[in-house]
Formats: C-alpha cells, structure tokens, sequence
C-alpha cells in the first residue's frame, strides 16, 4: 500500500467518524500475509489509534497470519500494534501441511510456523489456531493435535477453530466449476471424520462441536461501516471481490464512486424468503447464508455455513461427551 493510499485511508476514517460513527476502529490485518508489510502496519496502526484517540472511541486490531513470519513480530510491536487475537493457520501436521502449504521453492513451512508458535507462546496468550480443512485432509487432522501435544503447546493455545476450505467461492470469482468439495454430504462426512479421530485419541474437548447461537450477521458483508480495503485503495463489501475492481464501490485515491449496487444488494438481500430456507430450523439465527454466492451464481442457493449442514451429527457428538 502506498503512502497516498495509506493517507487516503486514513482521511476516510476520520469522515467517518465526523459523520458520527462513534462505536470503535477496528481492524483486521488479512492477507496473502500481511506481515510481509509489517512496516506499513506499524505506521497504520498508529495513524489509527490517533484518530480512535483523538475522537474517543476504542481501537483494536486481530491479525489473521500463516506464521511463517511471526519470528518477526516482537511483544512490543503486539502492544503497539494493540492486537486483541492473533490467529495462525494451520493445515494439518506436518506431511500434510508441507504438501498443501510449501515454500516458494517447495520446502515445507510446518516446521518454521510451529517454531514461530512456541516462542510466541512465551509472551503472548490470544493466539488462536485455524485449521483449514476439507475431505482431502480430515482424516489426519488428529496427528495434528498429537504434534502439538507432543511439543507442550496444545493447553497454551487460547483457541481451536476449524475452517472448512470453500472451493466454491472461485466458482464466481475465476470462473471455475469446483463445487464438489463444499456440498454438504462432503462436509458432514469430514467433520464427523475430524470428531471421531479427536475423541478416539483423547482430544475430545477440541473436538469441532458447538451449541448453536445467535450471531450477529452471516458475514461482515452485512455489517453497517464495514469495509475491504485492498492494497491499491479499492474498498469493497465483500472480501471475495477484492480481486475485481469493478466490483468496489469506492476507490480511495481517485475519490471515484465505483460499483454502489453491489453493497446495497449485499445488506438488502433477504434470503429467509427462500423456500429451503423457511423450512430450515437454523433460521433466522444463521442469517441464510452467502449473499454474494446467492447474487452470483444466479439464486440457485441457499448457500449455507458448514455448521448448518453438521448442526445435528455436532449435538450428538455433544450430547455422546456429556454422558461419558
């Protein structure tokens, strides 16, 4: 990002909140891997902060990393950059996330993130790991958590998520067809993969299971003052854009209103209408789904959160551990 950009950003914050957006700053650094612009970070984050000072609101910032380069990132630059979570992806122990996940040059990186890890473990406790996932590598997910036990790590780490890997989403962005890896028997068949291996090798408690609750939106796509802002200034509703331009709404340095159909859709659209969706007992807590996927791929959806389609195969894995 460059530096008029980076001024640019900053002056439409601060509109913002002269306008009376008075809630918090808050700012999640998302790449590719941001700390390869750990400077740009720094410098942001502290043209932020003044600003949140300045009109008396609270600032925090969460920074979604691969871990490579987290030997670089110090306790004091934790306390400047003020990150209430770093989250570290993972997919899966070592043969398989080597395979997955190689260096430019092929070499694994498993070894250096989890390096990373252990010496961040020492000064810094919200760290959250997120284990991205799908039918290719469920079943070697609990040889993952056997390593970290192995290594001391598993009780430090704050935070377990699984994240299961949405090919579907290059089917609007890229033109591709790839949906076979996101239907929903795929899903419910890797998590209940996942679930089983975890408790047959004592990891029950990290198992992927959760009592249903109310959130707050589907995505950040339909939150008020949320923004994608990518390198080149475009700001967007929806972080599956960010690689097209003409899908912005705004672009920062040129001042030039782009695409304002496209989030207005985003937050109007009412998905509780759709037949399947009206039958679904998840409804209204789960907030129908992908809107973008909906506007996209031409209203064949619903397009559900994984956790819709395993709701009932996670509340017996629940119920199954409390009477144990």
């Amino acid at each position: 990002m460059q530096a008029a950009t980076i001024d640019n950003l900053c002056k439409f914050v601060e509109a913002k909140l002269v306008s009376g957006v008075k809630d918090e700053i808050r700012v999640k650094w998302f790449g590719g891997e941001p700390l390869l612009a750990k400077e740009i970070i720094v410098d942001l984050s502290l043209r932020l902060q003044n600003l949140a000072a300045q009109y008396h609101v609270n600032y925090n910032a969460v920074l979604v990393t691969n871990g490579y380069l987290l030997d670089q990132l110090s306790a004091q630059d934790i306390s400047q950059l003020e990150l209430k979570t770093i989250q570290i992806t993972l997919d899966g122990p070592e043969r398989v996330h080597n395979i997955r996940r190689p260096r430019q040059n092929w070499d694994g990186s498993y070894a250096q993130i989890v390096a990373n890890i252990t010496t961040l473990m020492q000064f810094y406790s919200d760290l959250v790991i997120r284990i991205n996932i799908d039918k290719n590598n469920a079943p070697y997910i609990h040889e993952l958590f056997l390593d970290l036990e192995q290594r001391g790590l598993l009780t430090k780490c704050k935070h377990f998520q699984f994240a299961y890997v949405d090919t579907q989403i290059g089917r609007y962005t890229k033109a591709a067809v790839c949906a076979e890896a996101n239907n929903a028997s795929e899903i419910v068949r890797s998590y209940a993969i996942i679930t089983a291996n975890l408790v047959k090798h004592g990891f029950a408690k990290y198992a992927p299971v959760s009592y249903p609750r109310v959130i707050p939106a589907a995505c950040d796509a339909q939150i008020n003052n949320h923004y994608v802002i990518n390198p080149e200034g475009y700001i967007f509703k929806c972080l599956g854009d960010v690689t097209m331009p003409e899908r912005a709404f705004y672009h920062l340095n040129s001042a030039k209103v782009i695409n304002t159909k496209r989030e207005c859709e985003l937050q109007a659209l009412n998905l509780c209408m759709h037949k399947l969706c009206s039958e679904c007992a998840m409804l209204p807590i789960c907030h129908s789904g992908c809107r973008a996927k909906y506007l996209d791929l031409n209203a064949t959806g619903p397009f559900c959160r994984s956790h819709c389609h395993t709701l009932r195969q996670q509340l017996i894995a629940m119920a199954r551990s409390k009477l144990q």
